[in-house]
């Protein structure tokens, strides 16, 4: 099963690497997230391999589909709490508002 990128975050963290007004805070907050992204993508990568460890069932599939959905939920919450710096807030809440 192919993982979906999280594109919204991908594009925060292209933005977060061209302006870069306060290097330290945006450094941190763009850690976090790469942090947060890669805890994400190790979730779905498990869940993944669950998944095609097993014989396909309906009730299978239903469980396999709503942990992907707590593992997006997780993510969105995480980066819900992070405290962007404020040049980059409105794209962080822009990214939020994607998801």
């Amino acid at each position: 099963m192919r993982l979906v990128k999280p594109w919204p975050v991908i594009l925060l963290l292209v933005g977060l690497t061209a302006c870069s007004s306060s290097e330290l805070t945006l450094t941190e907050y763009a850690a976090e997230v790469e942090a947060l992204v890669a805890e994400m993508e190790a979730d779905f990568a498990a869940a993944d391999a669950a998944w095609e460890a097993q014989s396909p069932t309906k009730d299978g599939a239903l469980d396999y589909w709503e942990e992907r959905l707590e593992i997006r939920e997780e993510f969105l919450e995480g980066i819900e709490q992070l405290n962007p710096p404020e040049d980059v807030v409105p794209m962080h809440d822009s990214s939020v508002d994607l998801f």
